[in-house]
């Protein structure tokens, strides 16, 4: 009977309660359908305790920023620390305050409204962390605003380095500040203690290749770098480095460190470019050679060649390797392609399209053929240029008539031909051309030939000096096959 008796006592009591809670948000101004939603909930203690009208909880429910996790911290603010006009401020300071999973009691007899925007302003720093915010927070009376950046970069690197929060809370205030500014020091790292040798004057440069220097106060702390001792680099081995860099607020840092200068660069070496030379042409495989170490300089002399059975005389590709090896064993290997393109000369027969062909001779004249009258006029050629003409040998080998060097035909029957002069192509018209213009239009007959001329005007300098002549024959309609044929 008791136990009956103490159920609806219980019963009794809670449905006073939530009538009490009721009641108490009805009183502030929140519609039924809300009473009936919160009233059992964590949120409507905060509201009461608070005095949180419905107006007020609307809008702060709507703030794009709001998180339900945080509605007792904004409670707990509302109408102490901050006005509904200042939910902003509010909503982003206490997202950011509950990082810290601390009391909200621990904001009593604060600042709150500076302490919020300040963590704002420190929320948007470059090194900010999360996990550090806490500290943040216990050490921000510290600093000035315009030092925060400091302040964050002293604790993380505080963290950072293993030491617990707690030893630093201990220490009065000055000391605390005094221990967090020698986090704020110049870094001085190197990635290796081994450098490549350089040959230079300017060692402090040198050295500054090699390290890299941080600070959070100067974005251009290496322009105090400092050496402290003769470090010389001439030779290769173990060397003693010692060298500091103060920042723009004084902080030191010295560095020694033991460097080995090594020389593990291979030489640079130039071979020059891969070459296309006629048959029987000769060429300087050491023309244009040159190698350069950054230990011991000059090394052409000591580069080796192998040419592997490369011959002028005889067409094909050739590879021709090159290998130079410095005094501390570092060896350099290129290799160069050279093309030995077959040749024919007067009076040698060559095959091109189904057509068989010969160099008779060849001539200079200011005229490019006798004139034929009712067919042609002969004509002179331009000022400072004269017409080399070449008297060719043409068979034709197909079962067809075909026309070889005319406009008019069938372009897969014909060929074609470029002056060539010391290797470089010569832009000219060629003219083929008979003693009767007429019939070199004519096509030649099946399995004949015919003896024709083919013309080129050309500079007149070509004539009595030494540069190599060449004409390159090809098929009109497919490039593919070339023939080349000694002039001179």
């Amino acid at each position: 009977m008791r136990k009956k008796y103490l159920v609806i006592f219980i019963v009794l009591n809670l449905l006073l309660i939530s009538c009490s809670i009721s009641s108490k948000l009805e009183s502030l101004n929140y519609p039924q359908a809300i009473v009936s939603r919160i009233e059992n909930s964590d949120s409507a203690k905060y509201i009461i305790d608070n005095k949180i009208d419905y107006e007020t909880y609307r809008k702060l429910i709507n703030h794009k920023n709001f998180k339900k996790d945080n509605l007792e911290i904004y409670s707990y603010l509302l109408n102490k620390e901050f006005t509904v006009d200042e939910l902003d401020i509010l909503v982003a300071g206490s997202n950011l305050y509950s990082i810290t999973k601390k009391e909200v009691e621990f904001l009593d007899n604060k600042n709150v409204y500076l302490l919020f925007d300040n963590i704002i302003h420190i929320k948007k720093l470059e090194n900010f962390e999360n996990n550090n915010l806490t500290y943040y927070i216990e050490l921000i009376d510290f600093y000035e605003r315009t030092n925060y950046n400091k302040l964050i970069v002293a604790v993380n690197e505080y963290i950072s380095s293993g030491n617990t929060f707690n030893k630093i809370t201990s220490l009065s205030n000055q000391e605390a500040l005094s221990t967090l500014d020698t986090y704020l020091k110049p870094k001085i790292n190197i990635d290796s203690k081994k450098w490549e040798y350089e040959k230079t004057n300017d060692i402090l440069k040198y050295v500054k290749k090699n390290i890299e220097i941080e600070s959070p106060i100067d974005n251009n702390i290496e322009d105090n770098l400092k050496l402290e001792n003769d470090f010389k680099i001439e030779n290769l081995g173990s060397k003693q480095l010692e060298i500091s860099v103060t920042d723009s607020e004084g902080r030191t840092t010295y560095f020694e460190e033991n460097i080995s200068i090594v020389d593990n660069t291979p030489p640079k070496l130039f071979i020059g470019y891969e070459n296309r030379i006629f048959q029987g042409e000769s060429i300087s495989l050491t023309e244009e050679l040159d190698a350069t170490d950054n230990y011991d300089g000059d090394l052409t002399e000591e580069v080796k060649i192998n040419e592997n059975e490369f011959n002028r005389d005889i067409p094909g590709n050739y590879k021709i390797e090159y290998t130079v090896t410095d005094s501390n064993g570092n060896t350099m290997k290129k290799e160069k392609e050279i093309d030995v393109i077959e040749t024919y000369t007067k009076g040698e027969s060559f095959i091109l399209n189904d057509y068989k062909l010969k160099l008779n001779s060849f001539w200079f004249s200011k005229r490019d053929s006798e004139p034929v009258e009712g067919y042609y006029s002969y004509h002179n050629s331009e000022p400072n240029n004269i017409f080399l003409i070449n008297s060719l040998y043409i068979e034709n080998l197909d079962d067809n008539s075909r026309t070889p060097f005319d406009t008019f035909g069938d372009e897969s029957e014909m060929l074609s031909a470029k002056l060539l002069v010391n290797g470089i192509s010569y832009d000219t018209e060629y003219h083929s051309l008979d003693n009767n213009w007429y019939d070199s239009f004519n096509s030649i007959n099946a399995e004949s030939y015919k003896t024709r001329r083919l013309t080129f005007e050309i500079p007149k300098k070509y004539k009595n000096n030494n540069l190599k002549i060449y004409i390159k024959f090809y098929s009109k309609g497919f490039d593919t096959a070339e023939i080349y044929l000694k002039i001179r």
